[in-house]
């Protein structure tokens, strides 16, 4: 953790995700999702939380947070089931083209999966 305000944000996280019953997910990867995801120019808004978390995770996180299977995913996007496996397995690298495509079917920005 780089400082208390981080720890205390994913002390926080840990509970509602335990509250909620969603013990599945990794808090890290979910606020990296979300800090990603939001739009902004730098200096313009507050600055947010970047944690190290490699692409493969947050796809997968993502996948499990608008509740998708492979399959779903799978036909949504026109990727085969197994490249997609391999891209959450940090297999198979995700590009900008195939972020864009995943991004969209997952509805956040491409940005967070590169």
């Amino acid at each position: 953790m780089k400082n208390n305000a981080q720890k205390k944000l994913l002390d926080e996280l840990y509970e509602v995700l335990e509250r909620h019953s969603l013990k599945g997910y990794n808090p890290q990867a979910v606020i990296e999702i979300l800090s990603r995801s939001l739009s902004r120019k730098p200096g313009t808004q507050k600055e947010y939380f970047h944690i190290d978390v490699k692409p493969c995770e947050l796809l997968k996180e993502q996948r499990k947070r608008m509740l998708y299977t492979l399959s779903k995913l799978s036909k949504l996007t026109g990727i085969p089931k197994s490249n997609l496996s391999a891209m959450e397995n940090g297999k198979r690298p995700i590009g900008v083209k195939m972020s864009k495509t995943l991004g969209k079917a997952l509805g956040v920005n491409y940005k967070v999966f590169l």
